[in-house]
């Protein structure tokens, strides 16, 4: 590298002087997404019915701690009545139960059953063992680099775009990230991801 040509980092890097490869990028992401989608739509048997996949977010969160119906939309980036929707399907199935609020008890949060529980802890040993066997062919440095390399992407996604939501409220996403129809490189359920991976 000569003096003339300085190195420059990512963040220096002026935007458009590498499209060739983000196209690559993109066409990765859409063969992912294309993947998910195969699946997005299906449902699982249970003891007392069918459970759409789509469900499974809301049980992951709810793992973690109870919430209010209206939590789990905002954490989620989800349309209320889809939320709405799914709950009547997990409370039926006896997988989801409402209690009232400590805090104000005239609202209720939603909390996981026993039953749920055990769901959810099955589903997170499958996820485990289908991306252990997708990568039974991946050396252990290949599949360190690439979760760094995932993680940093993820990261550098959500700070990009919380800075340019908070720079343009009005805006329900930039023009990018806008759906782009099932066979373009969306992220609107990027979610999926960050659940793959716990």
């Amino acid at each position: 590298m000569s003096d003339a040509e300085p190195h420059r980092s990512g963040r220096d890097r002026p935007a458009g002087t590498r499209s060739g490869k983000t196209e690559e990028l993109l066409a990765a992401m859409a063969g992912y997404n294309r993947m998910r989608d195969r699946f997005s739509g299906t449902k699982v048997p249970t003891r007392h019915g069918l459970l759409e996949t789509a469900a499974f977010r809301f049980l992951f969160r709810l793992a973690d701690h109870p919430a209010r119906s209206g939590e789990l939309a905002e954490a989620l980036h989800t349309d209320p009545s889809t939320v709405s929707r799914h709950i009547a399907n997990l409370v039926d199935l006896g997988l989801v139960r409402r209690e009232a609020d400590p805090r104000d008890g005239r609202a209720t949060v939603l909390v996981l059953t026993d039953e749920g529980r055990a769901k959810v802890s099955k589903l997170r040993e499958g996820r485990l063992a289908w991306i252990e066997q997708t990568l039974v062919d991946w050396t252990d440095d290949e599949v360190a680099t690439f979760t760094a390399l995932l993680r940093r992407f993820a990261e550098s996604a959500e700070r990009d775009l919380n800075d340019h939501m908070e720079n343009n409220p009005t805006e329900s996403a930039p023009h990018g990230l806008q759906p782009a129809g099932r066979d373009g490189a969306d992220l609107d359920d990027s979610a999926d991801l960050e659940e793959t991976a716990r």
